[in-house]
């Protein structure tokens, strides 16, 4: 009776941990579908960024190449970002997102993108290169 028991502890054990892997597998596929950089506002693509103004501590005016305008905001305030009017920030895959992402100030201090989201304000004309 015992090695039955120790053998449906096991079994239960092993189901657990099967189904365990499996939703997380599943979970990641799904966070992966949905940051996607075709489906997902809140991520830009680091080299389609044609400039930046540093408009307050906690919000960043990006102009794309392609003419759109995005805003930037922090989770936070961040200490001394509009004084130096410098950012740096080391993507993921190419991509900066809201919640997932930081900026570094000058002085290294990390700041959390809290969100993305169209400026709102008329597309810039890129001029062509002549």
């Amino acid at each position: 009776m015992k090695l039955l028991q120790f053998n449906a502890e096991k079994l239960l054990y092993y189901t657990l941990m099967l189904a365990t892997a499996g939703a997380f597998v599943l979970s990641t596929e799904t966070v992966a579908q949905q940051t996607s950089p075709a489906t997902d506002p809140q991520c830009i693509e680091t080299d389609e960024i044609q400039s930046y103004k540093i408009e307050t501590d906690d919000m960043i005016r990006f102009t794309m190449k392609d003419g759109e305008r995005l805003i930037m905001r922090l989770k936070s305030y961040c200490p001394q970002l509009r004084f130096h009017g410098y950012f740096s920030y080391t993507p993921m895959n190419g991509r900066l997102c809201a919640g997932a992402d930081e900026i570094k100030t000058r002085s290294g201090l990390p700041c959390m993108i809290g969100s993305l989201a169209p400026d709102g304000k008329q597309k810039d004309t890129v001029p062509a290169n002549k």
